[in-house]
């Protein structure tokens, strides 16, 4: 079991590093093992670098951390393409670290990071990711307004609550207010409003992109933390040690913390007096001079505990009138350092983020803290299954292709080797190690277009001029067609198909699998596979699949390009071969069996032909979860099933869609892929004994590339 969380900060300040800590630590408390992805190391304009303070906490300090990612950015790269690229590595480190450990947190991108499109990035990741999403909120008078800044990009971005799990609100420095573990955050309100804000360009763009969905949630608070300022205080001793400063007076109170700065200035000569909070004084050696009595009375009725010099050059004699004037003194400790007030000040700004970095005892001394007021039970139930675990985003799967086809290392064969397309995809794949590509054609034309076109790594493709192992191949052509009349002659001929020399090449184990069909028919394609490849055992015919990448799920169609109308029986094969390739690329598969008629609602041939498909798929693997016949809506949507197939074991769910005949099934996805602009990837075949794949002749290069991936990880089953 495997849960991964992306926590995202709400509004600003929202102490998301301590946070952090103390879910770690209370998740690491259930026996669970954790690993923390903090996945972006920034830079500025290019320039000036960012410390990623809470990265390297982690880091050196509690927990295994995914290796950082170095990332330049610019207002001006605030686009598409560079969203993407930020997406793409995030998912190789998530890749990365998915199979070791229970749970993987994913710390979200903070608005003081890199302003709104923080709020993109964190719900892009989560929805490619398909993580749970836990929210971390500051409980302060502009909560109301962060949620509502946030949700205008959760409802562009997630189109149907089954895309989201929403674990429930973290809220941090609440001492203004007190909850349980059981209040309820009512977010009708916040969620149910329609926002005219973020109107430029960027965010135009995605509201015209996304579609507004989200009304009514309810979202648990998981923990109420309060403020504690005694967990933030810096001592004495922390504050020489990290300003380097040259000790003066030392009255052994190293220990005490500094709870508040004030400052002495000539013109301004305050009444310190208070004893609510222990002080750090700071006076320039410059105003020394100007220290009275009065002031130095002050000193010693408040609750001053240090006292630090600040533009000190050399080491300053105890005898100096001036700083004989502080010696009388008593239990107050008295440093300095060599910088001015403002730098000294600046410097300051930033011990606290220092100190804890490095302070082990402080850091657990946070985790701890925050730790007691998560809710025991909600860690309790992060051992459950993740009810979005069959989810799989179409981006994270086309990555996941990838992966499974780099482990393969598949040699693949082009038999249109001269196709612009081809040439392009074959130099992605090399690059990205999909596969090693083997480009049929004449190797001088390959070679002009590639400088023609620019396409780089040409150089490390194998190209085959055809006519030079042709003859390699004829004898074994007439071997395999000698009982259909295939003579020497003929095969000279035939061999000189390219279809036919790559499917050969194939049979005889010189290359992995066959990619072609961009000029070529699928009938092309096919036909010497069959003559040739043959069939799997207990398989009836060749079929075909697409992948239907829509912007929120992964749908498999099937049999869109090969059988023309299949009888029953056929139609139950054309079923089990998707389940059993659903399952190769890690689908778990649930079956509609697709009629224009849910159940008994209208009659037919077609109807009883799936139905009675239906019934062979069940008996012969019951193991499978299939329903039919249903109607699309039926089968897609839960809304629509609970009305028509209320009983249904698919409940509106469905991920395979078989067709009962050809009409209907490549009518279906072409309209599906060109209207409303999804990708397709196929057709991919099923049924042969070595993988052998359509291209459509309408296919791009990215079209080109995932048959490759698909057409290895076959290879390797």
């Amino acid at each position: 079991m495997a849960r991964d969380i992306t926590v995202i900060p709400i509004g600003t300040h929202v102490g998301l590093t301590i946070v952090n800590l103390g879910l770690i630590r209370s998740i690491t408390c259930k026996d669970l093992t954790v690993r923390f992805l903090k996945p972006i190391f920034k830079f500025r304009d290019d320039k000036k670098k960012i410390d990623n303070v809470g990265h390297s906490i982690f880091i050196n300090k509690l927990v295994r951390c995914v290796e950082i990612i170095e990332l330049s950015y610019t207002k001006l790269s605030y686009n598409d393409n560079f969203i993407m690229s930020i997406v793409d590595t995030i998912i190789d480190k998530f890749y990365q670290c998915k199979k070791i450990y229970d749970i993987t947190l994913i710390e979200g991108f903070r608005y003081t990071e890199i302003g709104a499109l923080s709020y993109i990035l964190n719900y892009k990741i989560s929805l490619i990711l398909s993580t749970d999403i836990l929210f971390v909120a500051a409980d302060n008078e502009n909560i109301e307004n962060y949620f509502m800044e946030s949700n205008y990009f959760f409802r562009n971005i997630f189109k149907s609550n089954k895309q989201v799990n929403i674990l429930g609100v973290i809220l941090n420095k609440c001492n203004n207010f007190k909850f349980n573990n059981n209040s309820i955050i009512d977010c009708m309100d916040l969620f149910g409003m329609h926002f005219n804000i973020f109107k430029n360009n960027l965010f135009s763009q995605l509201e015209k992109k996304y579609t507004v969905f989200f009304n009514n949630i309810k979202l648990p608070i998981l923990a109420t933390i309060p403020f504690n300022l005694e967990l933030i205080n810096i001592t004495v001793f922390q504050c020489i040690q990290y300003l380097n400063a040259k000790i003066i007076k030392n009255n052994s109170i190293e220990c005490k913390s500094i709870e508040q700065i004030i400052f002495f200035d000539q013109l301004s000569c305050i009444n310190i007096h208070n004893k609510k909070y222990k002080r750090m004084c700071i006076i320039s050696f410059e105003q020394l001079k100007y220290v009275d009595n009065l002031y130095l009375n002050n000193i010693k009725n408040s609750n001053v505990i240090a006292i630090l010099l600040t533009g000190v050059d050399n080491f300053l004699d105890k005898d100096n009138k001036f700083v004989s004037k502080l010696l009388i003194l008593s239990n107050i400790y008295i440093f300095s350092v060599s910088t001015n007030i403002l730098t000294t000040l600046i410097k300051l700004c930033n011990m606290y983020y220092y100190t804890y970095r490095y302070d082990r005892n402080i850091i657990t001394q946070l985790k701890d803290y925050v730790s007691n007021y998560i809710s025991i039970n909600w860690c309790k139930l992060l051992k459950n299954i993740n009810k979005l675990t069959g989810y799989i985003s179409p981006i994270f799967f086309r990555y996941h292709l990838i992966k499974l086809a780099n482990k393969c290392k598949k040699c693949i064969v082009l038999p249109e080797g001269n196709d612009i397309r081809i040439i392009k995809a074959a130099s992605i794949c090399e690059k990205k190690g999909i596969a090693k590509c083997i480009l049929l054609g004449n190797p001088d034309e390959i070679h002009e277009i590639s400088v023609r076109e620019k396409i780089s790594g040409i150089d490390s493709i194998n190209i085959i001029n055809p006519i030079e192992i042709q003859n390699n191949y004829i004898m074994r052509l007439v071997q395999l067609r000698s009982k259909n009349g295939m003579t020497l002659f003929n095969a000279k001929n035939v061999i000189k198909d390219n279809i036919v020399l790559s499917t050969l090449m194939l049979e005889n184990d010189d290359v992995d699998g066959v990619v072609s069909g961009v000029i070529n028919t699928t009938a092309n394609t096919i036909r010497p596979a069959l003559q040739l490849i043959k069939l799997k055992n207990n398989v009836s015919l060749v079929s075909s699949l697409f992948f239907m990448l829509l912007s929120n799920k992964i749908f498999i169609y099937a049999d869109c390009a090969i059988n023309i109308d299949p009888n029953a029986y056929e139609l139950a094969d054309i079923a089990i071969q998707s389940a059993n390739s659903a399952k190769l690329f890690g689908i778990h598969a649930k079956i509609a069996m697709i009629s224009y008629s849910t159940y008994d609602s209208a009659g037919g041939c077609s109807v009883e032909k799936v139905r009675e498909a239906t019934y062979i798929v069940k008996k012969l693997r019951p193991d499978l979860d299939i329903d039919g016949p249903l109607q699309y809506d039926a089968a897609t949507v839960p809304e629509i099933a609970k009305l028509k197939s209320p009983n249904s074991p698919i409940s509106g769910d469905a991920n395979i869609l078989i067709f009962p005949d050809l009409n209907t099934g490549n009518t279906v996805y072409k309209a599906v892929q060109r209207s409303a602009n999804f990708s397709a990837i196929g057709p991919i075949l099923q049924g042969l004994n070595k993988p052998v794949n359509d291209l459509s002749r309408g296919a791009n290069i990215e079209d080109i590339v995932y048959t490759i991936a698909v057409t290895a990880i076959q290879s390797g089953q």
